[in-house]
């Protein structure tokens, strides 16, 4: 039996740059996201904002098993690019 799971990859925030680079891990998304989202994630050291850094990622591309990743379970929060290029 095939289970249908939302595998979502995060980007958290540079602490020099204040900006969503880097490294991006994965996650289980039990609510709808989209690319760009800001959402409350669960880390090994507490709950921390991530930014969505893509949607849909295939079971083929993770480096674990599906049931060692975390989910995220709270909806996005407008994120910082909200505004963005609307006074521009």
């Amino acid at each position: 039996m095939k289970v249908n799971v939302n595998l979502v990859n995060v980007q958290f925030r540079d602490k020099k740059c204040g900006e969503f680079t880097g490294r991006e891990f994965s996650y289980i998304a039990d609510v709808p996201l989209q690319k760009g989202d800001v959402v409350s994630v669960p880390t090994r050291y507490g709950p921390r904002h991530g930014c969505i850094s893509r949607v849909g990622v295939p079971v083929s591309e993770l480096q674990c098993r599906v049931g060692e990743l975390r989910h995220i379970t709270e909806s996005a929060t407008p994120g910082d690019n909200l505004l963005k290029g609307f006074f521009d």
